[in-house]
């Protein structure tokens, strides 16, 4: 299969994603997220939690905040 073909069967779904201000490389920050979720659910610091994922991902705590902020915004189709 061609790229081209490929970028035609997933067209809507990059449409979609772009209307919602999600990047197509964000799903790597899903598992990251979750762990975020828990660790605030346990009383756990956000900086801090933030800091922690950073440095393990070897990338800015803005980085992080931005996808993040990507990831628990609304979806309205």
């Amino acid at each position: 299969m061609k790229k081209v073909e490929f970028l035609k069967i997933i067209s809507e779904t990059l449409k979609m994603m772009s209307k919602t201000d999600l990047r197509t490389d964000d799903y790597k920050y899903i598992a990251h997220y979750e762990y975020y979720l828990q660790q605030r659910a346990l009383g756990v610091k956000a900086e801090a939690v933030i800091m922690e994922i950073a440095l393990r991902l070897h990338t800015s705590e803005s980085t992080v905040k931005r996808a993040f902020r990507r990831l628990s915004g609304e979806v309205t189709v």
